[in-house]
């Protein structure tokens, strides 16, 4: 019998770097609170807690207050802490460990030596590879949602186009893609998904003026997968969207909302799924409407992205996380 853990999820995201740790670690803990284990949050985020907490216990942080995170942990006491963030202060990290079991999720910070558990989704390459640790597409943790979609069907004509670019679209790319596809005389609709944290509301709101295509815009999507499987193709950033829509068979091109997102993105193309442009500061309208017009008459390629997309993210990898973390946890 699988014993009850208590854990700790330390997770940030606002505008700025984003939101997809934050619905990611939120799902993953969905999954251990259906297997009942105890969960809670820290984040240094306001933005973060207003998502976290109407489903779990969430504590905001004092961003220097190293007495304020132990008085938290040593209350709790925890089997596990989860490390949901691209980096953290080395104190911090020593401060996690002296006091639980750690392991990180897609750590890429330069003192991720310092980390002994790692499972790895998005930044197979960069990040921990410490001994414990686990890589691959295998290991993506999706919404349950996902996890009972049906896979869409491929259709030889494309009538729609989704748009998504992460819960902030921090750089403001959602209204340059919408304008380079009116380049395109093809003819489809375009729905455009908006995170809760997006803010380019000024250039989007001109876009639409110029905009010569039925459009439809979502704010704050609840069932994403419901989405998702309504449309033929989509153009979407390089984090967990990206996953998502591989999980599901959505043939996609890509338009990195960060560097180094270019990673998972790269490596994604070479096992067959999607079309990668890279950073998206330096993508011309010009190449995205000249790549959505390649993939819009190339069938075979859209198919085949179907197929495989399936294979790469089986839909499988929460369960294989938690039991990652349950194996961890009864470790003595």
């Amino acid at each position: 019998m699988i014993r009850k853990l208590r854990i700790i999820i330390r997770v940030d995201g606002n505008h700025r770097i984003g939101m997809g740790h934050v619905y990611r670690s939120l799902n993953l803990a969905d999954s251990l609170k259906k297997s009942r284990h105890k969960v809670i949050f820290l984040t240094v985020n306001q933005e973060a807690k207003k998502i976290l907490s109407k489903r779990f216990h969430c504590y905001v942080l004092p961003k220097n207050s190293r007495i304020s995170k132990q008085k938290i942990i040593c209350r709790f006491k925890p089997d596990i802490i989860i490390l949901d963030k691209f980096k953290e202060q080395t104190r911090d990290i020593k401060l996690l460990q002296e006091n639980s079991k750690l392991i990180a999720i897609d750590y890429t910070g330069n003192n991720k030596n310092l980390i002994s558990n790692g499972v790895n989704m998005l930044y197979q390459r960069s990040a921990v590879s410490a001994k414990n640790s686990f890589s691959g597409f295998e290991y993506t943790i999706l919404n349950k949602i996902f996890q009972n979609s049906k896979p869409v069907h491929v259709r030889k004509k494309i009538k729609s186009i989704l748009i998504l670019q992460g819960g902030s679209d921090s750089r403001c790319f959602i209204p340059k893609i919408i304008e380079s596809l009116n380049y395109l005389r093809d003819n489809f609709r375009i729905t455009v998904v908006l995170g809760p944290l997006f803010r380019c509301w000024k250039k989007l709101k001109k876009s639409k003026i110029s905009n010569k295509k039925p459009l439809k815009i979502l704010h704050n999507v609840k069932n994403m997968s419901s989405v998702m499987s309504k449309h033929d193709m989509a153009i979407t950033a390089g984090g967990m969207s990206l996953l998502e829509l591989c999980s599901l068979g959505v043939p996609s091109i890509v338009i990195c909302g960060e560097k180094f997102e270019n990673e998972t993105a790269s490596l994604l193309q070479k096992k067959g799924f999607g079309i990668n442009l890279g950073f998206g500061v330096g993508v011309s309208k010009n190449k995205i409407a000249k790549v959505t017009k390649e993939l819009l008459a190339d069938y075979n390629k859209r198919r085949d992205m179907n197929r495989l997309g399936k294979e790469i993210v089986d839909r499988k990898g929460t369960i294989r996380v938690v039991k990652i973390i349950e194996q961890l946890g009864s470790k003595k």
